[in-house]
């Protein structure tokens, strides 16, 4: 049945066993097959439980949790998950803000960012990423502030336009 996951012969390493379950993922995305779909979730949310989730670099998580959260809200739930386990890699964070976004969760968001940048002093980055949700949630004077704590020779040209962007709407 299409639902069914496919059957493999040979025990896959982690980092297989979650390109695996992404392919599987995309596969049930693009047959829009509902009940492959929630299959796919649930065994890249138990594989996210575990004390090590997949062995998997971030990024493959952070595809399969952009994928799974176009379609079901599962996604957010992975998102949490995989950025629980990875606190410190700032695309997961970024997705797991930008969704909270999504669903007019603004205080989380923010909240999430601020908590990297404290983890994460030095994180231009993340305080650039930090200034870019207080816009989006309408908080100029705090996006300014974000911005204006990244040093002159950290400011990349995004984060320079953006600090632009904050500076023209305060």
């Amino acid at each position: 049945s299409p639902a069914e996951a496919p059957r493999i012969s040979a025990p896959l390493s982690p980092r297989g066993e979650h390109i695996f379950l992404q392919l599987m993922l995309e596969k049930a995305l693009a047959s829009d097959d509902g009940n492959a779909i929630q299959q796919a979730s649930k065994r890249l949310l138990d594989a996210s439980n575990e004390a090590t989730p997949c062995g998997a670099p971030a990024t493959l998580l952070q595809a399969s949790i952009w994928l799974l959260s176009q379609k079901q809200a599962e996604g957010v739930l992975l998102a949490e998950r995989a950025a629980f386990t990875y606190p410190d890699d700032l695309p997961l964070t970024v997705l797991l803000a930008d969704l909270l976004l999504q669903q007019k969760k603004d205080e989380q968001s923010i909240d999430l960012l601020r908590g990297f940048t404290e983890r994460n002093p030095h994180n231009n980055e993340a305080k650039a990423e930090a200034g870019m949700v207080f816009l989006r949630c309408g908080r100029q004077a705090e996006a300014l502030k974000a911005f204006e704590s990244i040093p002159e020779d950290g400011r990349t040209p995004i984060i320079r336009f953006t600090y632009a962007q904050a500076l023209n709407s305060a």
